[in-house]
């Protein structure tokens, strides 16, 4: 009975799996991004100051308050809110949680450049880039993995059951709690995969650069 009734839905169903993993990859890549933005400003204190002293509000603060920010300003697409909303949510924790203790250890190296005349850039490149990469995508895939399990955000900023995290709360709600939790295993091999995907970047990289 339950496989005729995922059978039934397998268009959605897909294209579910398909937004999942593509939100939480995007989600993900732009959380590292972010990280890599930071270690190219370090050690400017004021990253330390702002990210290791903010606390992320609730997850309902956070949608109504995209929801009238974006009425404001005119931002109409569900998906920019969305993503503006992961970061939020997510990326503090993240930066304190792994991301600061790396940045710190790399201050010494990072002054000994700059008393040899390198330039931002060129630290980056070659002294910050090579050593944050791997916790950058550690970060990144961590926060991709949560951002695929994240269903309470998406049912405020989101119109439609789009996901599987939307689909799964829908089911268990109705109280179909197997199709549900198969949902959810769903939901959590999405998650896994964007995950892998990321850090396969810094295993790419460390290949390239060892051979």
């Amino acid at each position: 009975m339950h496989l005729r009734s995922l059978f039934e839905i397998k268009e959605a169903l897909l294209f579910a799996m398909l937004n999942t993993y593509l939100i939480a990859l995007i989600g993900g890549a732009v959380l590292c991004m972010s990280y890599l933005f930071l270690a190219f400003l370090w050690p400017d204190r004021w990253i330390e100051r702002i990210m290791g002293g903010f606390v992320s509000p609730s997850t309902v603060m956070i949608g109504f308050g995209l929801i009238l920010v974006s009425q404001k300003l005119g931002i109409l697409n569900e998906w920019v809110r969305l993503g503006f909303g992961f970061w939020i949510l997510f990326f503090p924790t993240l930066f304190r949680w792994g991301g600061l203790s790396e940045l710190k250890m790399l201050e010494a190296q990072i002054q000994n450049a700059q008393i040899l005349g390198a330039g931002p850039w060129k630290i980056f490149s070659e002294v910050t880039f090579p050593q944050v990469l791997a916790r950058a995508t550690w970060l990144g895939g961590v926060g991709a993995f949560w951002i695929a399990g994240e269903f309470a955000l998406s049912r405020l900023l989101m119109n439609q059951d789009r996901t599987l995290g939307l689909i799964a709360q829908s089911f268990l709600s109705s109280y179909r709690l197997s199709l549900g939790t198969l949902l959810c295993a769903l939901m959590i091999l999405c998650g896994l995969v964007a995950f892998l995907t990321l850090r396969g970047i810094d295993y790419v990289y460390s290949r390239k650069f060892d051979n």
